[in-house]
């Protein structure tokens, strides 16, 4: 391991972001939707169940304290659960209008202009995410959740285009569903764990 990234794994700020914001993208809307469910009573080192963490509890603790933070005052478990689902949603809007104008922005700039266009909107949504907490603001971390939601969809109009345009002819329908195949395993893989638990 290079010295600058060991450098960089010890500096707790760092971490402490970036792991945020893996919580907070979670790589699919469906891990906001869960809360932490209470460990059973007697557990054993091998039993992974108490070491599992759903997003869910973190954004709520999170929204918690900064509201703590800003008024003094607890936040009312209504109160909570709207920005938290405020949060959830807001993924599903961006994904929404980023398909709708996935075709536009295909035929302003092209498919690859596109996708490359749209790597900023991936990296400002991140940046928002992974941010929010050191700022103290949910509000960033909706915000960020619609841009990477506006991100998602607009992939998913336009990589399967430029997928079918680069693929030999043979290979052009395979392809073009293998994108979208790819990106269903995520939620295929989280139900597949909660039925293991249930």
């Amino acid at each position: 391991m290079k010295p600058r990234r060991k450098l960089f794994l010890q500096i707790r700020p760092a971490r402490e972001a970036l792991a945020f914001y893996k919580i907070s993208d979670g790589g699919d809307t469906t891990l906001f939707m869960y809360p932490t469910p209470k460990p059973p009573p007697t557990t054993t080192a091998r039993d992974p169940a108490p070491f599992r963490v759903f997003s869910g509890q973190v954004i709520q603790d999170f929204i918690t304290s900064v509201h703590f933070a800003r008024t003094g005052n607890h936040i009312s478990e209504d109160t909570r659960d709207l920005i938290w689902s405020i949060a959830v949603s807001i993924f599903a809007i961006g994904g929404m209008v980023g398909g709708i104008t996935g075709g536009t922005i295909a035929t302003k700039f092209g498919r690859k202009g596109g996708l490359l266009l749209n790597n900023i909107m991936g990296v400002a949504g991140a940046a928002l995410m992974t941010f929010s907490k050191a700022c103290g603001s949910y509000e960033m971390l909706i915000l960020g959740r619609l841009v990477i939601g506006f991100n998602c969809g607009l992939s998913t109009a336009l990589v399967p285009m430029y997928l079918s345009e680069i693929s030999p002819i043979t290979l052009r329908g395979g392809l073009g569903k293998c994108f979208h195949f790819t990106s269903y395993l995520p939620s295929l893989q989280f139900l597949m764990t909660r039925m293991d638990e249930g």
